[in-house]
């Protein structure tokens, strides 16, 4: 009788796909870091269907992170409690309640409390709680929505920010801007309109004049 390895088992029943997703590799946890990380060896992950609540496959670990290496093809949406570093390719939504690492593709939706992109490249809307920091490898064609954001790469999509938007001068932007307050590097590149968000109303500073 096959032994069963019960690592892989555990795997494939927590991503509920025993029957239809070809087995996953073993789940490993570093000996003797703080730093435990939930790791899928280079496989290809595809999970079956269109509906997106059907088609998430959770990630949960008992250390502060999880990590998608880049041989790693996923075909379905993922999310994460904690923070999550996904060097893979993704065809689906990506939730992450801590910070987000990109450093592979992801065609779909982001969704994060942090975003650092590292030569990411990203097709679909970005939501970001916190701060976005992209690199000047990075390129996203979709909105963007955060707190505050530092952008060195190529973005073609609006963006929105409550606080600072930091365009720095490797940047290209093309898309609207609307923003708390910004700054822009000498070279950078936009073509946009570009709105300050304001309590008060922008016109009624010339009411005396009109």
């Amino acid at each position: 009788m096959e032994k069963k390895n019960p690592f892989k088992a555990a795997i494939n029943e927590l991503i509920g796909a025993q029957d239809d997703v070809s087995p996953v590799s073993t789940l490993g946890t570093a000996p003797d870091s703080n730093l435990a990380e939930e790791l899928i060896e280079p496989e290809q992950l595809s999970a079956a269907g269109t509906d997106e609540n059907e088609n998430t496959v959770p990630f949960r670990s008992a250390g502060p992170s999880a990590l998608i290496t880049e041989d790693v093809v996923i075909d379905g949406s993922i999310s994460a409690e904690r923070d999550m570093l996904f060097a893979g390719t993704i065809r689906g939504n990506v939730r992450c309640e801590g910070k987000l690492t990109v450093q592979g593709r992801i065609e779909g939706d982001v969704t994060a409390g942090e975003v650092s992109m590292i030569s990411a490249k990203v097709r679909g809307k970005t939501i970001c709680q916190g701060q976005l920091i992209m690199d000047e490898h990075s390129i996203v064609v979709g909105d963007i929505e955060s707190d505050e954001a530092v952008l060195s790469g190529k973005v073609n999509g609006d963006i929105h920010t409550n606080g600072n938007i930091d365009i720095r001068a490797t940047a290209l932007v093309v898309g609207d801007l609307e923003f708390g307050t910004v700054s822009v590097e000498h070279g950078a590149a936009i073509t946009g309109k570009m709105t300050t968000k304001s309590a008060d109303n922008p016109s009624q500073a010339f009411s005396e004049l009109i």
